[in-house]
């Protein structure tokens, strides 16, 4: 947001601020179950799967 556009709506920047955080813990949360999922996975083949799967859905899902 512009300085211009925070001096109407003061609130705004503290609630888009508040949804930032959320989602980042969100996606941190499931980062380290994901991690924890892996540091018990023996095979490696279906680990790199699992990876390449992952990245292409998230960054089908960011892009869209």
């Amino acid at each position: 947001l512009s300085a211009k556009n925070s001096e109407h709506c003061p609130h705004r920047s503290t609630e888009m601020e508040k949804r930032m955080k959320r989602m980042l813990g969100f996606i941190l949360f499931w980062i380290a179950i994901g991690m924890a999922i892996m540091f018990f996975m023996n095979n490696s083949i279906l680990a790199m799967l699992i990876i390449i799967t992952c990245l292409a859905l998230g960054y089908n899902l960011f892009c869209s």
